[in-house]
This record gives structure tokens, sequence and C-alpha cells, in this order.
């Protein structure tokens, strides 16, 4: 894949990194990954969704099943900003965050929904409104959820 792509996974120099997207296996119960109350409505991710924004052409079937970006950390993801832009960059991290969090270490994604309403509560920023600097602290809030 590294050759394929021009990319490194794990470069924090030179080439832009290599980042992957893993879909959850269908062996696994959604109800493990998710509360109970979130697999009977979506409308958690909707707004999670909606207060992160997300591209209209990041609309890919079975996205909210994916863990998007993995290989990013602090280090990698500040290489990746180098090479294509801040606001891209660390938005894609929050949503590396939320997703590993979530579907991975199987974190509540009602917290990270709370990260997201307490931001927006004391911001009013949503979406496209996100500064680099809100994007910076809302992964640093998502790091710190346990």
């Amino acid at each position: 894949m590294e050759r394929t792509a021009s990319r490194k996974f794990g470069s924090v120099t030179g080439p832009l990194p290599l980042l992957l997207s893993v879909r959850v296996g269908t062996l696994i119960p959604p109800t493990i990954l998710v509360s109970y109350e979130e697999s009977l409505d979506d409308t958690l991710n909707k707004h999670i969704i909606d207060m992160l924004g997300v591209p209209d052409s990041w609309s890919i079937p079975g996205v909210k099943e994916s863990c998007l970006g993995l290989g990013l950390n602090d280090e990698i993801v500040e290489h990746l900003a180098k090479g294509t832009s801040p606001r891209f960059a660390y938005n894609t991290y929050c949503h590396f965050l939320l997703r590993f969090g979530s579907l991975v270490l199987g974190v509540p994604r009602s917290s990270y929904h709370q990260v997201l309403k307490n931001f927006v509560d004391n911001t009013g920023r949503t979406g496209n409104e996100l500064t680099v600097e809100d994007l910076v602290f809302i992964a640093n809030e998502f790091k710190n959820i346990q």
C-alpha cells in the first residue's frame, strides 16, 4: 500500500502519512459497540456529524461502522496539517478519535456528543465555523474521555 499510494504509514517527515480505514466486521453485534439506546436511534451520530461538520463528498456507505484515519496521532496529525491543510488534518483527527474510541475502545458515543454539545453551548460554533484552534481543543477533549 505504501508504494502504491506513495505514502508511508507513521510518517512524520517526508511523504504524507498513509492513513487507513478499517471497517468493523459483521460478526460484532452493534449493541456491543454502542449503548442500547444509541443502537435504536441514530440521531446521536447525526448530531455529532452536524457539530463537527463533514463534507458532502465524505458520504460513503458504511462510514458509520468504519474507523477512518487509522494511523493518526499527535505527531502525525501535525505532519498531515503541513502537507494538506490544518483544518482538514484536525477535523480528520477528531473524527478518528471519536470512531476509534467508540468502535475499538467501547466508549459511549454520548461521551463525545457531550464534549461537542458543551463546546457549541460555550462558543456557538459548529461545522464549517470551527477554526483549527477549535478542532485542536476538541481533539484534546476527546483524548481525555475515559
